[in-house]
């Protein structure tokens, strides 16, 4: 999370949406699930909100 922050403020230009998408993936993998597991679960869409 500090990393995406940083990333925010030093590089504004950079494409956040990205670099969260990999960060959630990289997270999900630390937890347990394969690398194929992890990709496709972090880029899938939010559900809707209730």
């Amino acid at each position: 999370m500090l990393a995406i922050l940083e990333l925010w403020c030093n590089q504004p230009e950079a494409d956040s949406d990205q670099a969260a998408g990999t960060m959630a993936e990289m997270i999900l993998h630390m937890l347990g699930l394969s690398p194929d597991e992890a990709r496709d679960l972090a880029r899938r869409p939010l559900p809707a909100a209730a």
